[in-house]
């Protein structure tokens, strides 16, 4: 169905904005504005010039901040890292191009 050159893997990093609205114990780390990283991975498959599907994984990370209560373990402290991975699909239409 899918002609070589018709799969095109890509990959993607970048920063977001986060506002986490999370009940957490800790107080200082609700609804506060914060910058995430995100990281995905994924691939395009194109039956033609302007149609095709396309599936990708994705993972954001938001560090939440320093612990008030002395048990802070810095950066590498996994529980004070907001996780979320996500896998979407769907098709696509290009406009103008691949």
């Amino acid at each position: 169905m899918f002609r070589r050159g018709n799969f095109i893997p890509y990959l993607a990093a970048g920063l977001s904005g986060v506002s986490p609205d999370i009940n957490l114990p800790d107080r200082s780390v609700r609804r506060t504005n914060r910058i995430g990283a995100v990281v995905a991975a994924g691939a395009r498959f194109y039956a033609a010039p302007w149609v095709g599907v396309r599936i990708e994984a994705r993972e954001r990370a938001t560090y939440l901040g320093t612990r008030r209560l002395g048990q802070d373990q810095g950066w590498a402290d996994s529980g004070r890292w907001l996780r979320n991975t996500e896998m979407s699909g769907g098709l696509l239409f290009s406009f103008g191009g691949r």
